[in-house]
This record gives structure tokens, C-alpha cells and sequence, in this order.
């Protein structure tokens, strides 16, 4: 299994949810221990994340106030970017 850092917070906030819906693991293009979010359905911040690409709805047909997102691969490559430029 991937090592986590549960007490690491990133600077960059959306790299921060990246990390944080990933478990913040070492390695986010590794075997990750978990992959969701959950934001408020309709909500600027859900908006938000899957325009960017780095995040897709697990249910977007799904009912209720919240949705479900979970990270892409690009998210993972850009988290682990990001991860390589802050240790640099």
C-alpha cells in the first residue's frame, strides 16, 4: 500500500483537495487507499472542480443536495506535479 502524510496541507488549495480526496498519499500515481469528495450538488466549489478536469462525478444523475467526485488521472499527474515542484 501507498504511504500516506495525513498531517501534510498543501498551499495551492486546489491541489489541497486533490490530495486531501486521494488520502495524501506519497505517491498519487500509486495504489491509493481512497478517491472521493463531496461537495454541494450544483454548488460553485462542484462547478468548479469538474471544469477543471481534474475531477469527475461518481454519480452525476444521482439524487440528494450533495455529489460525489472522485479524482482523474489527470488530477493524480497534476498532484504529483505540483508535489515534485514544492520538493524541488
Amino acid at each position: 500500500m501507498n504511504a500516506t502524510n495525513d498531517a501534510r496541507t498543501l498551499d495551492c488549495h486546489d491541489m489541497d483537495d486533490i490530495d486531501h480526496a486521494l488520502g495524501r498519499p506519497d505517491d498519487p500515481l500509486g495504489e491509493i487507499r481512497k478517491n472521493r469528495m463531496t461537495f454541494l450538488r450544483g454548488g460553485h466549489l462542484a462547478r468548479r472542480k469538474l471544469a477543471s478536469g481534474h475531477w469527475a462525478a461518481i454519480d452525476p444523475n444521482g439524487k440528494g443536495s450533495t455529489i460525489d467526485l472522485e479524482v482523474t488521472p489527470a488530477g493524480r499527474r497534476a498532484l504529483a506535479a505540483w508535489l515534485r515542484q514544492a520538493a524541488a
